[in-house]
């Protein structure tokens, strides 16, 4: 619903947007394999030698997947991304609505569809998105050496040429050979073995058999392909007669350029004989021949074998046909059939079927909204509460014109104009040519005018930054009034800006399309009457339906009495007829001024849609189109103000546009200031990295980053200078040095001993240079000296999240393991290796830990503790009072692994893990075997149902496998409490029977989608082989993101939870194991506080998340145990006894 005004507004309802979107087309290079080809075994340059090679070895390795997944064939391509395999027909339509059946009125049974509206407008979507992809893919095949020859599949291929003279017309044949030349350097030099050979009247071999694929065979072949020549005619069954018993290839490539010389059953039937139960792929193309007789022979060609047809125009350069094409778009035209599907569904019939689209957004903002509105019983009677607006309101427009920021002289080339130069042109006599005016050093920035010419301004950093804060104020301010437009009956009518001796006439839609929206047009004018109206000079309503009806037949005062009659009048409105609003704006423009014509009107239009009439004549009385633009031009011809809002708010408003303008505007202004002030911070730091001071003669220049303050024993450098100085007047130039024979002295700040290798970081000083008063001696003023450097490293404090995050194990070690956090006790507390002690001495001074040894040697090393850290003597570096921080520090971190270990085994966790996936599939075992903890596992499906899917709102589906896979839904479905319910349903149904078929299960799993994860429960070993269960489970998820994490449950088979861990491992996903009560274990030992002693221990945990934990848990207990020794052997050597 919405309003227009002649000053004012309008509503209308705005239709979902799709975003486009779709994979890139390319050129393919050599690092893109075909399926099924196994990886080289010589060393291909992928192997790691180096920690930073492991992300160019992951990256390459994804790149190789999405190149499998573009190079498949389209028939295998379209099993992934048909529009039966995406879930997006019409049977997938239909199962998401409610279908029943309904007698009409002559007694027959019909089909009624009920479908929400949401749920067609994300199938329109989707579709939209496949129809796109599915022009990708198009694109992508006529791209390169694609368009030519299109997709070759298999591994081992052979390519046959027909070099008969009618192929290799004039300019054909070199053209040919430079398709052929991509063709290999693309595609063919990737595979595992080729085979090559040309058929004339008689037939020409590369090799005599299909060789392995190395660069000196590509290099051969290539070779081979400039010296084709023609060779008389076309002698086709002898090349297939040859190349067939070669049965080593899986694929073939034929380029067919002339008709055979052979009729067409004869080689028809040979090709079907010899291909009968063999996997060969034929790939016919007729290259360049207009001829049907060829182009019928490829086609047949493909039909007899099972293969694939190209056709190619080389003088057109272009593809012609081909299968793949023909398949795609026979899937476009399905995908375009059932949005046509969905459109006649939207208009309430689809066939036979009768179909309601149910507007669930619409339904509960209706009841939101009607349930804020004043009971019937007490709104007839309440009256109005007027409220006198303090001041005059204004449009936007007149508002910016004394607050905008021009208004406030804010605009950016208001504020630079002062410090903005032009550049200078003068003719100079004497140079003969005209010469323009540079700044000094670039003084100056360049700086680009609103007029498109390039000034030259000084850049004054206090005058934009105090300029930016004007800039931050004057947005609030502008924020303040759009904010301001939101409240009250202004978010639905706008501002109702006509003076006090102004009139405002408002005209309501009533027309039978909005009854429903009656009770809002209702509280709508209320707020109007209410707010705006009180000081206004005089006014009147009209409702426009299929008649007109006034309140009164002129303009009345407004007074606090009429305002109140209006109110009543407007509560005994209905809707009824049609939308005649061309009557209404006649009434309005030539009557209802007839009154008084020496005061000005206002003229509002609240209507929800275009009038009945046809809009040239509406356009008489104003302006022009429809809907928003018949409404919108409507109010500018009368220069009024156009206003659309909706239930859920403010959709247009020519107020809020004027003030969002002005906002983007200030931006705007502020991005340039600060293009300004970064060039000057750039330029001011270039300076500082550059330049320095520099001495007169020969002195070197100082670096003022690397200057080292003097030693205190050295010269300074004004006493060196006057030294020299003396010297060059009475002796040859000598080096000043230090005491002979000893080596050069170094700053005492910098010292290390001799021949130490290692690299200690220059310490940093802050200091001034200035000249001295006497010549060019330099003088230094340090105002900033290094802080020295601790040998001790500082305990860190832990800082651990409160809530649980839902996530791995691995992932949440990532952030908060011992090592992550710096809590290492071996890298914390062990200093320098020692040296003089290559053995222990015989005597300890801690036996009960063996830990700390007395050295008997150097006078340091009595002070310093000797310890055993790694296998490796070292001295221990570390204070009592930092053991005591690092044990209050790992304690807590203890105490956090604990409830991190009890958040896991809590409610369906306890079996089934955190579940991290958006899109879901639960697995579950209903064998035979099952039968005794069937029960139980129901009661923990249920529990993972309300406890991590319906929280969540993950979308999910559940299968059941024993002899045969039953599925509660065939698509993923979000998690809605209906939804959860009915699931919830269909568990308590199962029964326990049959065998494992598991390979079915994973089988359907991995056709939901690219990218689910998979919980598969079972409690044994599958029917089939396991390890052709692994095989298929990698082929079905490469490519995707097929993530199966399994749940071993009460099985003691140790091979069946090793095939599980398997499994989970090699689609990247998590392998868990039922623990029992392990859960009430850990509750105790968090309540005793035990958790921190060595006993009692976790259990044996198989699970990757509890297992995880644990060894995490075991790691903090030892080095806790270690520093607790560590501290008795502190104290012990500072009170000997």
């Amino acid at each position: 619903m919405g309003g227009v005004n002649e000053r004012k507004d309008q509503m209308a309802l705005s239709s979902p947007r799709v975003e486009e979107g779709g994979f890139g087309a390319g050129q393919l290079n050599q690092l893109l394999w075909e399926p099924g080809t196994p990886p080289c075994d010589a060393d291909d340059g992928l192997l790691v030698t180096h920690v930073n090679h492991t992300h160019d070895l992951l990256r390459v390795q994804g790149l190789r997947s999405t190149a499998r997944a573009k190079m498949k064939i389209t028939t295998k391509w379209m099993e992934d991304h048909s529009v039966e395999n995406s879930g997006l027909s019409l049977s997938h339509i239909f199962s998401r609505g409610a279908s029943t059946l309904t007698r009409d009125q002559d007694g027959n049974f019909r089909r009624h569809l009920q479908i929400s509206a949401g749920t067609l407008n994300e199938f329109e979507a989707r579709l939209l998105q496949v129809i796109d992809t599915y022009h990708d893919r198009i694109k992508w095949l006529t791209e390169g050496s694609l368009k030519v020859f299109g997709v070759v599949k298999g591994s081992r291929v052979g390519v046959l040429i027909d070099s008969s003279h009618a192929a290799f017309e004039v300019g054909r044949l070199s053209q040919l050979q430079s398709n052929l030349q991509s063709l290999i350097n693309e595609h063919l030099s990737c595979r595992k073995q080729l085979y090559a050979m040309s058929f004339g009247t008689e037939i020409s071999m590369l090799w005599n058999g299909p060789k392995d694929t190395t660069p000196r065979r590509v290099r051969e072949m290539c070779q081979w392909v400039q010296q084709l020549c023609p060779a008389g005619g076309c002698n086709l069954l002898q090349a297939l007669r040859r190349v067939l018993q070669c049965r080593e290839l899986d694929s073939i490539l034929l380029i067919l350029g002339s008709c055979p010389d052979q009729t067409s059953d004869i080689l028809f039937d040979y090709v079907e004989q010899c291909t009968l139960g063999r996997e060969l792929s034929i790939l016919a193309v007729a290259y360049g021949s207009s001829s049907p007789v060829t182009i019928g022979v490829v086609k047949r060609l493909a039909e007899v074998t099972g293969g694939r047809f190209h056709i190619f125009s080389d003088t057109r350069q272009c593809m012609v046909d081909s299968s793949d094409i023909e398949l795609i778009w026979a899937e476009v035209q399905a995908a375009r059939g059932v949005l046509k599907d969905l459109q006649e569904m939207r208009g309430g019939r689809l066939g036979e079927r009768q179909v309601t689209v149910v507007q669930e957004v619409r339904a509960q903002l209706d009841s939101l909204w009607v349930s804020h509105l004043p009971h019937k019983s007490t709104s007839q009677q309440a009256a109005l509460c007027l409220q006198s607006p303090g001041f005059l309101p204004s449009t936007s427009a007149e508002w910016l014109q004394s607050h905008g920021l021009k208004a406030q002289r804010l605009g950016v080339y208001q504020v630079l104009a002062p410090h903005a130069h032009s550049s200078l042109q003068e003719f100079v006599p004497i140079l003969r040519k005209t010469v323009s005016s540079t700044v000094h050093q670039k003084a100056m920035v360049q700086f680009e005018w609103h007029d498109g010419t390039v000034k030259n301004v000084h850049v004054d950093p206090p005058l934009l930054y105090a300029y930016q804060k004007q800039l931050v104020r004057a947005v609030k301010v502008l924020e303040k009034r759009v904010a301001w437009l939101n409240t009250g009956s202004r978010q639905i009518w706008g501002t109702v800006c006509e003076q006090r001796q102004e009139s405002v006439l408002v005209l309501v839609d009533v027309s039978l399309w909005n009854s429903q929206y009656l009770p809002h047009i209702r509280i709508s004018l209320r707020l109007l009457l209410q707010e705006q109206m009180a000081n206004k000079h005089s006014f009147n309503i009209i409702a426009f339906g299929g008649d007109l009806c006034s309140w009164q037949n002129e303009m009345v005062e407004t007074s606090a009495q009429n305002l109140q009659e209006a109110w009543r009048w407007v509560q005994g409105l209905q809707c009824e007829g049609s939308r005649n609003m061309l009557a209404s704006l006649r009434r309005a423009v030539e009557y209802n001024l007839q009154g008084e014509p020496e005061h000005s009107q206002g003229l509002y239009l609240l209507t929800c849609g275009v009038p009945d009439q046809d809009m040239a004549a509406v356009e008489g009385y104003v302006s022009q189109s429809e809907t928003l633009t018949a409404l919108r031009s409507l109010a500018h011809s009368t220069e009024g103000r156009f206003h659309c809002f909706r239930e859920t708010g403010i959709v247009e408003s020519d107020d809020i546009t004027a003030l969002m303008a002005e906002i983007e505007k200030a931006t705007r202004y502020w991005e340039k200031c600060s293009v300004l002030l970064d060039s000057v911070s750039r330029r001011a730091g270039c300076k500082e990295a550059t330049e320095g001071p520099m001495l007169e003669g020969s002195q070197p220049a100082v670096t003022m980053e690397t200057w080292i303050h003097p030693r205190p024993t050295a010269l300074t450098l004004a006493r060196l200078q006057v030294k020299a100085q003396r010297e060059e007047e009475g002796s040859p130039v000598k080096a000043l040095t230090w005491c002979p024979g000893k080596p050069t002295a170094e700053p005492v700040s910098n010292w290390r001993p001799t021949g130490s290798g290692r690299r200690h970081r220059k310490s940093t000083v802050s200091h001034s240079v200035f000249y001295t008063e006497e010549g060019n001696n330099l003088g230094f003023v340090f105002k900033k000296y290094p802080k020295a450097q601790s040998v001790c490293r500082p305990i860190p404090k832990v800082t651990l999240p409160k809530e649980e995050e839902i996530c791995s194990t691995k992932q949440w070690l990532k952030r908060f393991g011992v090592r992550k956090l710096k809590l290492d006790l071996d890298r914390l507390a062990s200093g320098p290796d020692c040296t003089h002690h290559k053995s222990p001495p015989p005597s300890l001074h801690s036996p009960a830990h063996s830990l700390a040894l007395r050295s008997p040697a150097p006078a340091y090393c009595r002070n310093l503790p000797l310890v055993h850290i790694n296998g490796t003597l070292k001295h221990l570096q570390v204070a009592p009072r930092e053991l005591d921080q690092y044990l209050y520090q790992t304690g807590r971190l203890l105490r956090r692994y604990a409830r991190r270990i009890h958040w896991l085994l809590s409610g369906s966790r306890r079996i089934f893990g955190a579940l991290l996936e958006r899109d879901v599939c639960v697995l579950l075992d209903c064998s035979g075997s099952m039968a005794t903890s069937l029960p139980e596992v129901k009661r923990e499906l249920t529990s993972l149902i309300w406890d991590q899917l319906h929280p969540n709102r993950v979308r999910f589906t559940l299968l059941a496998f024993s002899g045969e896979v039953q599925t509660w839904r065939p698509t993923l479905t979000e998690a809605s409490e209906e939804a959860c319910r009915e699931a919830e349903q269909w568990v308590w149904q199962l029964c326990a029977h049959g065998g494992t078929c598991t390979l079915q299960a994973i089988q359907f799993a991995c056709g939901l989608g690219h990218s689910v994860g998979v919980y598969m429960l079972s409690d044994g070993k599958p029917d089939s082989s396991c390890s052709l269960i692994l095989h298929e489970t990698g082929r079905m998820s490469e490519g995707k993101r097929i993530i199966v994490h399994t749940i071993s449950y009460k099985c003691n088979d140790s091979a069946a939870n090793e095939f599980l861990r398997k499994l989970a491992h090699q689609t990247r996903g998590r392998y868990h194991c039922f623990q029992g009560d392990a859960d009430m274990l850990v509750a105790t030992m968090l309540k005793e506080g035990s958790i921190e002693e060595d006993e009692p221990a976790f259990p044996a945990f198989e699970g990757d998340d509890l297992r995880g934990l644990a060894k995490e848990v075991d790691k903090l207990r030892h080095f806790r145990t270690q520093a607790a020794a560590f501290r008795k052997v502190l104290l012990e050597k500072k009170t000997p006894g």
